[in-house]
């Protein structure tokens, strides 16, 4: 299974860190791909570095205050603007697992761009709400 990573710059809380290692076991990924940003990001690649068997992308943005610089992985893509880095973790993913900062949507916020770039896409969405709880968007089947 690939899964696609998104979350806020501010950092995961610990409730966030700790469902987000158990989604990662549950969804049996192999392929873990994330924006190499400071905060969520090099947190949740510090948790995937952990999952040996996990082949770790980073798909940084062209933004160098953001980017975490995170240590491992085995594959590191030329940097992107933010808004096209985040479309392609979505597309080249089956499941996005995001930790925003809040219990709202935010319309300007890179978080909540790939949540909704991922839904119109079909994609599964797990979100991880900063009291650790989840959420699941189900793509509809199309028949």
């Amino acid at each position: 299974m690939k899964v696609g990573f998104t979350g806020t710059r501010k950092g995961m809380t610990s409730e966030q860190k700790d469902t987000f290692a158990k989604v990662l076991k549950e969804v049996s990924a192999h392929v873990f791909t994330h924006g190499d940003c400071i905060g969520a990001d090099a947190q949740a690649h510090e948790i995937a570095i952990k999952n040996r068997w996990l082949y770790i992308e980073k798909r940084p943005c062209t933004l160098p205050d953001q980017r975490a610089w995170t240590i491992g992985g085995h594959k590191c893509y030329p940097p992107e603007a933010p808004a096209l880095r985040n479309m392609r973790i979505v597309d080249d993913c089956e499941v996005l697992i995001a930790t925003p900062g809040g219990f709202k949507e935010v319309r300007r916020s890179g978080t909540w761009m790939t949540i909704r770039y991922a839904r119109k896409v079909g994609n599964l969405v797990i979100i991880i709400w900063p009291d650790g709880k989840r959420e699941e968007h189900i793509p509809k089947a199309n028949f």
